[in-house]
């Protein structure tokens, strides 16, 4: 969506950090926090 806009292809480098008892509790849920720099508050 965002080439759509730019008119030029454009990608997004992002990360995933996850807590040490992720794996260990599989049906566990968490929450999410999307932090997207450059989009001001």
């Amino acid at each position: 969506m965002l080439s759509q806009v730019w008119s030029k292809p454009t990608s997004i480098h992002a990360a995933v950090v996850l807590p040490d008892s992720y794996y260990k509790e599989p049906r566990r849920q968490y929450p999410v926090i999307y932090w997207i720099p450059g989009f001001g508050w």
